[in-house]
């Protein structure tokens, strides 16, 4: 590995742990990472529901001769009341020993992963929240085999 995409992955959790093509700038290659996530798919059909909104402000002079001194935009938002998804991950041990993706930095991507959604509130998201984290056993020796079930409400 060249001494710019080792640099890369000492010093950013997301290139040791997803990887990274950089080739803006220095051209330090591409860094496969070991972290794997899945797109995330709905266990039941969904209903997407489909709302109108309306902002009661005029943001620029522009805007504003536009609407001749109407000060209303409508606007549609889509919005899903509820749903279950499941997403699958997977880690490398391989890819792990080349970034240097460890044991502390595994610990904080079940963390983020628990809690990805508690600092991220929104309208258009609502009440979303990680269910359960289930991480099963594996037979890589450099981390220790375990089952875990992380909540939040």
């Amino acid at each position: 590995m060249s001494l710019a995409r080792q640099w890369m992955c000492q010093n950013f959790f997301d290139v040791r742990t997803f990887g990274a093509v950089m080739s803006t700038g220095i051209n330090c290659g591409q860094v496969r990472g070991p972290v794997q996530l899945t797109f995330a798919r709905s266990v039941e059909p969904i209903v997407a529901l489909e709302h109108s909104i309306t902002r009661m402000a005029v943001a620029t002079e522009a805007e504003a001769e536009k609407q001749q001194g109407d000060n209303r935009t409508m606007g549609r938002k889509h919005t899903v009341p509820y749903g279950v998804y499941v997403a699958h991950g997977f880690v490398s041990s391989f890819l792990a020993k080349q970034t240097g993706f460890g044991s502390d930095d595994l610990e904080l991507l079940w963390q983020a992963l628990s809690q990805m959604f508690e600092h991220d509130r929104s309208a258009a998201r609502g009440q979303m929240a990680t269910r359960g984290l289930y991480v099963l056993p594996t037979t890589v020796n450099w981390v220790t085999p375990r089952r875990t079930r992380c909540s939040s409400v």
